[in-house]
């Protein structure tokens, strides 16, 4: 339980860290699913 509750803490911050930041970049799509993109 501790390593799951210390993967989201990670998580949140890096979230909370790139949130109000705005840039451009190139990527490639590999993958288009249901629920998610592979860039």
């Amino acid at each position: 339980m501790a390593q799951y509750a210390a993967r989201a803490s990670v998580d949140l911050h890096t979230q909370l860290f790139f949130k109000n930041m705005n840039t451009d970049e190139d990527g490639y799509v590999f993958a288009v699913r249901k629920n998610a993109l592979q860039i």
